[in-house]
């Protein structure tokens, strides 16, 4: 028995679209969007925001991560006892 859960039936219906629309060529992808009376530059420009937008969440992500273990890093390092005299350190 496999721990797969049972997939929904409107799920093969997304991946169908999926196909179908990555087998398309550029030019019938064009053409369906222009029949449907949309841009298609308009809606390449909202994809390409889209994968900006992703891709700088993904970098935010990243550095707060970074800053995490930096502060973790941070407390654990041990200081140095430094002279009470700003003359005794020098």
């Amino acid at each position: 028995m496999t721990d797969t859960p049972k997939r929904e039936p409107i799920d093969k219906v997304f991946d169908a679209i999926e196909d179908s629309i990555l087998r398309a060529s550029e030019a019938d992808l064009r053409a369906d969007v222009e029949e449907a009376g949309e841009s298609f530059s308009a809606i390449a420009q909202e994809v390409r925001g889209a994968f900006t937008r992703v891709q700088k969440e993904q970098r935010q992500v990243a550095l707060a991560t970074a800053r995490a273990g930096y502060a973790q890093a941070s407390k654990r390092r041990v200081r140095a006892p430094l002279p009470p005299a700003a003359q005794d350190r020098r």
